[in-house]
């Protein structure tokens, strides 16, 4: 006996395959060259209902930016808890990066361009960072930069494997963060 799908998908189930397919508009085309129209189509519904969850472009990059750094941060926190976790997190970020290459090109190229529609969700994201992890912001600004550079150009060139810039970045982090903390504590006994 064959089972009966529903007529109807639940409005948070199409909420997320409109990001799904925003996801990958925004990845391929960027943000000023994607259209709602082509997001609609790849998500296999009408601009209309598109509409209906998302007041506009703009609104919608912003919930696809949203939910991948939601999950980018969920995965440094994890590696927080680990026994050698700035080696945990710089696996977690370039493996978000090999799964999320064009969205991460997209996303972390127009904030250092300082592009307005990605400008105030890259700062917002890095002030969480800073307050989950106890740091200055000036200190994750300067940590996920130095990551993000090293992942744009990993992903384009592959010259190195994986692994190895993996190991070779979270060395950088972890001295550069030591540094910065004995630093502070210097300034503090001043």
């Amino acid at each position: 006996m064959a089972v009966a799908t529903p007529r109807r998908m639940p409005a948070s189930t199409r909420r997320d395959l409109i990001l799904d397919a925003a996801e990958v508009v925004f990845g391929g085309h960027g943000y000023h060259s994607a259209t709602t129209r082509e997001v609609a189509a790849q998500a296999g519904v009408s601009e209309a209902l598109l509409y209906q969850h998302f007041a506009g472009k703009r609104e919608l990059f912003e919930a696809v930016a949203a939910r991948s750094m939601d999950r980018l941060e969920a995965m440094l926190e994890e590696a927080r808890s680990t026994e050698q976790p700035f080696l945990a997190g710089m696996r977690a970020y370039f493996d978000f990066v090999e799964e999320h290459p064009d969205l991460h090109r997209v996303f972390f190229r127009q904030a250092l361009q300082a592009d307005p529609a990605v400008e105030g969700l890259y700062d917002s994201f890095i002030r969480r960072l800073a307050d989950r992890f106890d740091a200055e912001v000036v200190v994750a600004e300067g940590l996920i930069g130095m990551a993000n550079q090293l992942a744009l150009w990993w992903a384009d060139a592959r010259a190195v494997p994986k692994q190895e810039i993996v190991e070779r970045a979270a060395r950088m982090a972890e001295a550069a963060y030591n540094a910065e903390v004995a630093n502070g504590s210097e300034r503090a006994n001043r």
